[in-house]
């Protein structure tokens, strides 16, 4: 998981560029969102128009899915882990970013564990 909230800025200004230039499509290729795949992560990408970010279920998420993907140059943004328990999880798998209902807790959890 990154350490700075600012990682990815370039990536999300780009994106709004070219979704201002009416390239409705980046949105597509950017972000899939993932729910009851048992595919790995780097086809989900592949099938989603080679999106640059997969989003899975946090219960998909395993160390040898986000190794694969970083090889392959896709983000790993599970969502929506709530416990600390959970949190553990992604950070050992090596996620590049959390989704949760509950960020000012996971932002404390990773400060109190030294991540961020």
């Amino acid at each position: 998981m990154t350490d700075d909230t600012s990682v990815g800025a370039t990536e999300v200004t780009e994106l709004v560029a070219r979704l201002r230039q009416g390239d409705v499509r980046a949105l597509a290729r950017a972000v899939s969102l993932v729910e009851n795949d048992a595919r790995n992560f780097v086809q989900i990408a592949a099938t989603a128009a080679n999106a640059e970010i997969v989003s899975p279920d946090f219960h998909l998420v395993t160390p040898q899915k986000v190794a694969a993907a970083h090889r392959a140059g896709v983000q790993v943004v599970p969502w929506t882990a709530d416990t600390p328990a959970d949190w553990d999880m992604l950070v050992k798998a090596k996620v590049d970013a959390i989704i949760s209902d509950d960020p000012a807790e996971l932002i404390a959890y990773l400060k109190n564990s030294g991540q961020r």
